[in-house]
């Protein structure tokens, strides 16, 4: 069996894996990139579409963000799904920005990157307990923390 696709840069670790996203009562599978160090988690609003159809909302305020090749785009969309990884359902569903701009291919150091239709960010894999392991790829645990005043 060949290692899991994980790749570093620096400080970000960065792993390839089908994932499936549950909205109304629709599940639909696709490819996600697991990255560190993405502050949010997006989703391509084309592929959305296709998928859910326009059941997105809309932003007060729209966000501004970098794509993995330093472009930057905003995005004024989101909606609440849930993410199933490796047949977990990640509860409560979270919340994923839509991007209507998204390129399918971006270059990297050099390197063309074919880009998923979801990028997980670091957020979502510490809320839902998410590790990118060398030898096991994307592994849900499922840590989380209560805090309680007692």
């Amino acid at each position: 069996m060949p290692p899991p696709p994980i790749s570093r840069a620096g400080s970000r670790v960065r792993a390839r894996e089908t994932i499936r996203l549950k909205l109304a009562g629709k599940e639909v599978e696709c490819t996600a990139l697991f990255d560190t160090g993405s502050s949010y988690t997006v989703v391509q609003r084309a592929f959305f579409e296709r998928s859910f159809g326009a059941s997105w909302e809309r932003l007060s305020k729209p966000v501004k963000l970098y794509l993995i090749n330093g472009e930057y785009v905003e995005a004024d969309k989101y909606a609440q799904v849930t993410i199933i990884v490796d047949g977990v359902e990640l509860l409560p569903p979270e919340t994923v920005l839509v991007l209507d701009e998204h390129a399918e291919e971006v270059e990297v150091e050099g390197v063309k990157v074919k880009l998923p239709e979801v990028i997980v960010g670091a957020g979502t894999m510490d809320k839902y307990g998410i590790l990118l392991d060398p030898r096991e790829g994307v592994k849900v645990v499922g840590a989380g923390f209560l805090l309680s005043s007692s």
